[in-house]
């Protein structure tokens, strides 16, 4: 095999990950808390499509709290 065909290879394989990125990118993720308080939707490309957070959470005085239950639900 010489040169000229690896590289076409090469050339051949970069498009085919192109392409499965391209389309993991796209797929939409749910996702929610294990209390069910905060739901959402993410793209593979870890974008934020929809957010719902529980009215309940809304009225409390902690916003750590309500940081953190975020964080936990999008880990």
């Amino acid at each position: 095999m010489n040169l000229t065909q690896l590289m076409k290879q090469a050339q051949q394989m970069q498009k085919k990950v192109a392409k499965k990125q391209a389309e993991l990118d796209a797929e939409i993720h749910e996702f929610e808390g294990a209390n069910q308080l905060i739901k959402g939707s993410m793209k593979g490309n870890l974008e934020i499509v929809s957010l719902e957070i529980d009215a309940s959470l809304l009225n409390n005085d902690s916003k750590e709290d309500l940081e953190a239950l975020i964080t936990v639900t999008l880990n």
